[in-house]
């Protein structure tokens, strides 16, 4: 069963009086239990390609489906509602809110959908990934892996079937980036689906697929 369907999409921005195609009649699927690295040198349309498959960019062709639902012939709060059920986001630059504690902001997607015990899952999720003594901290009280992995913990609040993830070791140590792939590959074997652009090897060798883009175009 695919997760996301993407198929032929194709998405244009305006540049000094030029038109760029950042996806040129992009296809691809991801199935359930899949952990695919979108590889592909700057300005190729990598983060692009998520954020039109995370419901954020409307494209200017083609269709995206995330469990058979098509997201752009929804209307923006039913497209806002698959989001908060099904894809959690997770970037390099982390969005944390400043001025939210840790816990507050693992807790922040459950605002958008109703949802009982969402703190005991927020619990739970500091435990996981070992921010129990960092809850009533504030995001810059934490150092960038200790946030990256509160932005993961964010992202899995509300048990999504799917993951964006825009190099998120980019800001990482070693250690750090082996902890955040050791989640993204456990999510992955608990039957989630994980879609990573990156550019580090060591982030497309935790995948078990490797998408490769240039000039807008994908290719296995």
């Amino acid at each position: 069963m695919n997760v996301l369907e993407i198929s032929g999409v194709s998405k244009r921005f305006s540049k000094n009086g030029r038109q760029i195609a950042a996806l040129d009649g992009v296809s691809l699927a991801i199935e359930k239990g899949t952990f695919a690295a979108v590889r592909g040198p700057s300005g190729c349309g990598k983060s692009t390609l998520l954020l039109v498959a995370g419901g954020l960019l409307r494209p200017d062709a083609g269709n995206i489906r995330i469990n058979g639902k098509d997201l752009y012939s929804l209307n923006a709060e039913q497209r806002a509602l698959v989001r908060a059920r099904s894809v959690g986001f997770v970037f390099q630059e982390y969005y944390l809110i400043p001025y939210l504690t840790i816990r507050e902001n693992i807790l922040s997607p459950a605002l958008s959908i109703f949802a009982q015990e969402q703190g005991r899952r927020a619990d739970e999720l500091l435990q996981r990934f070992a921010l129990s003594e960092r809850g009533r901290h504030l995001p810059s009280e934490l150092s960038a892996g200790e946030r990256q992995r509160a932005a993961l913990a964010r992202a899995m609040l509300n048990r999504p079937e799917l993951i964006l993830a825009d190099e998120p070791t980019g800001n990482l140590d070693e250690g750090n980036a082996r902890i955040v792939l050791g989640c993204l590959r456990e999510f992955t074997s608990s039957g989630g689906s994980v879609v990573l652009v990156t550019h580090d090897e060591r982030a497309a060798g935790a995948a078990d697929r490797t998408v490769r883009m240039e000039h807008g175009k994908t290719a296995d």
